[in-house]
């Protein structure tokens, strides 16, 4: 990057201090173009340059330039980027001369903005400014649109100002600006000025054609402080705004001028106002003399008059950014510090030359002689405007030293020419270098380092190698000599006298003390000082001598005469010590070879100050420094003098700060964080404290910058990474803002990143940088290794148990096959048995049946009949099975019409339907199909899949038969033609796991247990599938699509060429389906009630019994054999005998087990849980046999468990028995308030008694606690838990919590028979804290809701 570094001196008139530094950014290195148009800092502190050719952004390190990429569009819309804006909501817009944008400092790209004009077209157009009005909206000017306007309601899309464009004079505008009243200046290319007042909605035009601005040509505009108004124009100059007679004033400059080019106005922090012109240079208005003057930059590497200032901006630090067109950007650093300078690197006046400086005096008129290495020596005037050179051979060409006597008289030592008296009349020197013989001095030349007078103006010369020597200007002779015989050293290099007349003399081995007073000489080589040369020696105000060398500097303490040193270690800038100089406060001001120092003796503190403070330079000359009478101290170093006045150099440090701008992925850039890793918005790399990385970008480098634009390049940077390099501090060079790490492995970090300059560091930034590890190193990784690895050793547990399982499968199989076939082989041999006693017990009851005229008996007979039948059936279909397994089974086919076969079938069925108004009906698209089928088999299939369709279909339900044909040219088997019967029913349907199950032999599904008594023998459906699948077919199950239930399928081939020629049964005539079924007699039904005409039979008891039964036949069967001796009540199902027991409270409840809805175990429950009805004996009546299933029954309290088939008589007498002893027992639940309805059925002793009083005390007196329970009566009747519990069960065989609950359900039906209150506050009088607890707390007592039970009494209380 080519800059010009460079010290500035202003004089007061002008910018008030003293010097500043600058940097000069061309197009070499640095920016895209040199023709500026604007230059704006946003929130973040980037500096932005926009040019003719590109947007530049600069962050103090490196320039990022963005330019148009025609095949991206969210690159910059235009090259030529006119102005820029950063709004109250970070927004960043850029105006080009095609359009605007706004800039995404997350994404680094750029956003297009929709501009539309009145009739809402597209619009393409110049952007000559940006502004934020006061209530928040964005505006824009125009050149050839007028102004745009974008809402603060309305995102990104511009619309034109109609009211405010049609009343401008021209729509090429040059910029808006709202003054602070809110008025709008609108300015134009060649139309003048506009003013809006939105208040009036006025315009105001200032224009040459009404005298109210002498030029149309505006180009900028400003207020100050005191809200003046000042304009900018290309022709006319600058014009300030006479509020009184509404008009422009001409401002003109020393010469009379007025018709500058002015570019840009702007108005700095100091509140001057600094105008910009298109050639002449930078200006400045004189508030005083109302006049504009011109504005020197001494510090510029060019001539700055001439310069085009486009663009100005003030930073947040106070550097000055001039934008010079077609040169480049110029900055000029704030400096804080009153430091002044003399040399080189002034453009307008170099006084000194370009040496480095070898000697300084200010002389007793107040000029300053300057001594240089190789340059001779110059004069400059007191005000330091002005200065004389005198070069060689009129005076040495290296003055080393100069030295004025009293008497006026100039001496200047030389290293290369000795001794020379300097005439400051005539301006030549006079060399005296013929050194006696007697002094025994063997150089030609005498080399001078150094030089002072002593109280008789004698002159004492530190040479180098050559000793010291004196000598005496009033004789013009030396007079002495002292080598190293005497002294430390011949080298001497410095040389001062203190306030005891004591010459002190520095050498580059130690210093020696000529006493003149006392006539001796005192040689000190001290071990500290071994290898140090001393460049100076002073004396302080308290005596004390301070002697900087070049190991550092030395404190010589008058009082004991011990050296104290002072290095780096203890704040100096550099150990080579080249001047030192104490002001009236005691600091002592020393210059090194890194900067200038002031150390506070009393606070023991240095304080550091280089080349950025305003210093000619970090690198100062031994020896060169000045105290003049005034008190201003000058001191000399290679790039010229630094002079100021101690008293006026007050400490302004800047503190840095620190900021990471960017991280750098390979030839990648991110300027966000990663949304993938942290799942939150975007966020600039700035905000971030947190970086995530993926495992593979650990190859990485971050920038970082401290935006203090006037010294970028000397800004180093320490970091240290904790987990990486030990904790140690590693440090970068200066101008390096990039800290690279390489092959970081993963894991989480945390770097500590600090800047600084010299001594002044910045606070410590510390970022979390995650380094993600590779995919299968994640713990989303580690966790699918656990899990494999659990898998695997569960799969091998899993193989090892299989096959185990599998051994023992196979064992159970093979032993279960033999159990069946050893069953199988039992029931085929008991078959032949049981036919001829069946048929026996048939015959006769046809006989019995045809002539039996009693209704009665004849139903006993159609019930016996009909049960025989089943059996016989059942066996049938055992003789089956073994026939098919052994292979003796043989289908016989014949044609026959199945449409018919089946009508026939269903009429068996007919009755069933309708009792239990099921919809029965057969859909079929042919009126006549024939097929091959063998009839009588095809008839047993067909039995059974609707005796399965009736038995789990309930009441209401429907059972549908569908015949079709298909022809499936795909299937190359039988069923290529084929006729398809569907049996569907509304079942419970068939679970997933059992659809293939069912057709198992002795299968039997547990998929409802209320339809348990449904259960068949599980060998029906296997002969089914056997059969179909002699005939060639399939059959399989399905679950319906389109609601509850089921479908069994049958798919049988059509024709007959499938069939072998001994299975087809040839006839002259089609079988008639009607015939009688081989071995299947009709199906005979009863009557459910009866006969119609029969008389009622009276019983001859008041009990009442009711029978729980869902098979019809079994409770029409009981009904009417125990009618004549109890009062029977009937119901299906268990839900439906509960509320019978509510309603009608009946002796006996005798109630089948497996029943639908509600089956008989947890009907008994529920009756022997309900202290209102637990005392009704309940028999179970039932098939099951097995132990577990009587102990299940007795356990749930049931009275009597019967097993199947029964007894009337003996089942009578069972029920007349648990009536009378329970007539004996007597006991009631709490209907009343008295103790006889808590008492077991034989009256109580006197003490439990007692206790269930006692009990029913508390319970009532707590009632509405709703914390009452099993504790707090434990703790109240003073016993254990357990045994309160034991107590109470035993007396009331109901558990503590039941008794408590059955106490407060009474409570609150005597309350809501009373009707004193409603019931969501009867429940909470009675200790319920949940009201739909109560309701069906009650509702399960009762049999009725707490509403109906209110109801009811309330209609009982009415009538």
């Amino acid at each position: 990057m080519k800059k010009f570094l460079t010290i500035l001196i202003f004089c007061l008139t002008t910018f008030g201090i003293s010097g500043q530094i600058g940097i000069f950014y061309s197009t070499d290195k640095d920016i895209s173009n040199s023709l500026i148009n604007y230059i704006y800092q946003d929130k973040r502190n980037y500096l932005w340059i926009a040019t003719e050719d590109g947007l530049n952004k600069y962050d103090g390190i490196k320039f990022t330039v963005y330019k148009n990429e025609p095949k991206d569009s969210t690159s910059l819309k235009n090259n030529y980027v006119r102005c820029l804006f950063e709004d109250s909501k970070n927004r960043f817009w850029v105006g080009c001369i095609n359009g605007l944008q706004q800039f995404n400092r997350q994404t680094n790209q750029f956003d297009d903005i929709k501009l539309l004009s009145a009739n809402n077209q597209l619009l393409s157009t110049h952007i000559t400014s940006i502004i934020e009005s006061k209530d928040g909206n964005i505006w824009i000017s125009t050149s050839g649109e007028g102004v745009l306007r974008m809402t603060k309601d309305r995102d990104k899309t511009f619309r034109s100002v109609t009211y405010l464009n049609s009343k401008l004079l021209n729509q090429y505008l040059t910029f808006i600006f709202q003054d602070s009243s809110g008025k709008f200046w609108i300015g134009s290319e060649n139309y003048g000025l506009n003013l809006y007042d939105p208040d009036k909605d006025k315009m105001y035009v200032f224009s040459v054609q009404n005298n109210k601005i002498g030029s149309n040509q505006i180009s900028a505009i400003s207020e100050d402080n005191k809200k003046n108004i000042f304009v900018g124009t290309l022709s006319g100059g600058l014009y300030k705004f006479n509020k009184n007679d509404f008009s422009f004033i001409s401002i003109k400059d020393a010469n009379g001028n007025s018709n500058q080019p002015v570019k840009t106005i702007f108005l700095d922090k100091n509140n001057r106002l600094l105008v910009g012109t298109d050639g002449q240079g930078l200006k400045t208005y004189n508030y005083q003399k109302n006049l504009l003057e011109d504005m020197e930059i001494k510090s510029a590497p060019f001539d700055f008059s001439k310069t085009k200032v486009h663009a100005i901006l003030q930073d947040r630090a106070g550097n000055l950014w001039f934008g010079l067109f077609q040169k480049g950007v110029f900055l000029v650093r704030n400096n804080p510090y009153a430091f002044n300078y003399i040399g080189h690197k002034s453009f307008s006046q170099n006084l000194i030359g370009s040496n480095s400086i070898a000697s300084i005096l200010q002389d007793r008129n107040n000029e300053l002689w300057v001594g240089t290495d190789n340059d001779g020596m110059y004069r400059l005037e007191k005000n330091f405007k002005n200065s004389v050179h005198y070069n060689p051979p009129a005076v040495p060409n290296i003055v080393s030293s100069i030295v004025e006597l009293d008497n006026g008289e100039m001496w200047l030592g030389s290293f290369s020419q000795g001794l020379a008296s300097f005439n400051k009349n005539t301006g030549k020197s006079t060399y005296f270098n013929n050194i006696p013989s007697s002094f025994q001095y063997n150089n030609l030349a005498i080399k001078i380092n150094c030089m002072i007078k002593d109280q008789n103006d004698n002159l004492w010369i530190g040479t180098h190698g050559g000793g010291l020597f004196v000598f005496d200007p009033s004789t013009r002779k030396y007079i002495k000599h002292f080598g190293s015989d005497v002294i430390s050293n011949d080298w001497i290099s410095s040389l001062f006298m203190d306030q005891d007349q004591r010459i002190w003399i520095g050498t580059y081995k130690g210093y020696s003390i000529i006493d003149l007073k006392n006539s001796r000489i005192l040689n000190h080589q001290s071990a500290m000082l071994e290898n140090a040369v001393i460049y100076v020696i002073t004396q302080d105000e308290n005596e004390n001598m301070w002697i900087g060398t070049t190991e550092g500097l030395y404190l010589l303490d008058k009082e004991n005469n011990i050296l104290k040193k002072y290095t780096t270690e203890n704040g100096l800038p550099n150990n080579v010590i080249c001047g030192i100089v104490e002001d009236r406060q005691n600091n002592l001001w020393i210059s090194t070879h890194n900067g200038l120092s002031k150390f506070n003796r009393k606070e023991n503190t240095f304080i550091n100050y280089y080349n950025s403070d305003g210093l000619q330079g970090n690198e100062f000359y031994r020896g060169v420094f000045f105290k003049s009478n005034s008190n201003e101290v000058f001191f000399g170093g290679i790039s010229g003098i630094t002079y100021f006045n101690p008293l006026e150099i007050k400490e302004k440090r800047e503190k840095l700060q620190i900021y990471l701008i960017a991280l750098n992925i390979g030839d990648r850039t991110v300027f966000c964080n990663n949304t993938a890793k942290t799942k939150g918005a975007l966020r600039f790399i700035s905000d971030l404290d947190t970086l995530h990385l993926d495992y593979k970008d650990n190859i990485f480098n971050l920038e970082f910058s401290t935006f203090d634009y006037g010294i970028p390049e000397q800004i180093s940077y320490r970091y240290k990474m904790e987990g990486l390099n030990n904790n140690d501090w590693l440090y970068t060079e200066p101008g390096v803002n990039r800290i690279h790490f390489t092959n970081i492995n993963y894991g989480t970090y945390k770097l500590k990143v600090s800047a600084f300059v010299h001594d002044t560091f910045s606070p410590v930034k510390e970022l979390t940088i995650i380094i993600s590890p590779p995919w299968y190193l994640s713990w989303q990784a580690i966790t699918l290794y656990v899990v494999v690895f659990l898998l695997i050793l569960y799969g091998i547990f899993r193989y090892i148990r299989d096959r185990i399982n599998y051994r023992h499968e196979l064992l159970r199989q093979r032993h279960q096959e033999e159990i069946n076939e050893a069953k199988f082989q039992y029931f085929t041999n008991i078959s032949h048995d049981i036919r001829t006693p069946m048929s026996l017990i048939i015959s006769p009851l046809e006989k019995l049946m045809a002539g039996e005229s009693d209704s009665k008996k004849r139903n006993i007979y159609q019930i016996m009949y009909r049960n025989a039948n089943r059996i016989l059936r059942l066996i049938n279909q055992m003789m089956d099975i073994r026939k098919i397994d052994n292979g003796q089974m043989t289908m016989k086919f014949q044609e026959v019409d199945i449409v018919a076969l089946i009508d026939d079938l269903m009429k068996t069925f007919e009755y069933n339907a309708k009792k239990d108004h099921i919809d029965f009906k057969f859909i079929h698209e042919e009126e006549k199909l024939n097929v091959w089928i063998d009839t009588s088999n095809f008839d047993k299939v067909m039995m059974n899949l609707l005796s399965n369709a009736f038995k789990f279909t309930p009441a209401n339900g429907s059972i549908t038969i569908t015949l079709k044909t298909f022809y499936n040219t795909k299937n190359e088997s039988f069923l290529k033609n084929y006729f398809e019967i569907v049996v569907a029913d509304t079942g419970t349907g068939v679970r997933e796991e059992d659809k293939e199950r069912i057709f198992d032999r002795f299968y039997q599904s547990d998929n409802n247990v209320s339809n348990q008594k449904n259960m068949g023998t599980g060998v029906g459906l296997h002969l089914s599938r056997s059969l179909i699948n002699l005939m060639h077919g399939i059959i399989f199950v399905r679950n319906r699509e389109n609601g509850k239930g089921s479908e069994f399928v049958v798919q049988l081939p059509l024709g007959n060429k499938h069939l072998a020629p001994q299975e087809i049964v040839i006839h002259t005539d089609q079988i008639d389906v009607n015939h009688e079924k081989i071995n299947e007699k009709p199906v005979m039904v009863f009557d459910k009630g009866g006969n119609s005409n029969e008389t009622k039979i009276k019983s001859k008891t008041k009990f009442q019994v009711l029978i729980v039964e869902d098979d019809d036949e079994i409770r029409n069967y009981l009904k009417n054999e125990l009618s004549s001796t109890f009062k029977i009540k009937e119901a299906t199902n268990g839900k439906e005998a509960l509320k019978l027991v509510f309603e009608n409270n009946p002796d006996v409840v005798i109630s089948d087990i497996m029943m639908p809805e509600m089956d008989g175990i947890t009907l008994c429950r529920k009756i022997k849980t309900n202290l209102n009805i637990n005392h009704i004996p309940v028999i179970l009546l039932t098939a099951k046999t097995t132990d577990s299933d009587k102990a299940e029954g007795l356990d749930i309290g049931a009275d009597a468990y019967i097993i199947k088939p029964f007894n009337v008589e003996l089942l009578t007498k069972q029920i007349l028995n648990l009536i009378e002893n329970r007539n004996r027992l007597e006991i009631k639940p709490l209907e009343k308030k008295e103790m006889k309805e808590l008492i077991s059925p034989e009256p109580l002793p006197s003490f439990d008694q007692l206790f269930l009083e006692k009990i029913v005390k508390i319970i009532r007196e707590n009632i509405s606690n709703s914390d009452l329970n099993v504790e707090f009566l434990a703790d109240r009747i003073g016993m254990s838990r357990v045994q309160l519990y034991r107590r109470i069960k035993e007396l009331t065989t109901q558990s503590p919590s039941d008794f408590i609950k059955t106490i407060r359900i009474k409570q609150a039906a005597e309350l809501l028979a009373q009707q004193k209150a409603n019931i969501s506050e009867i429940a909470y009088l009675v200790g319920f804290s949940n009201l739909s607890h109560f309701s069906n707390s009650f509702k399960e007592f009762y049999g009725v809701s707490p509403s109906e039970y209110a109801f009811r009494n309330r209609n009982t209380d009415l009538s």
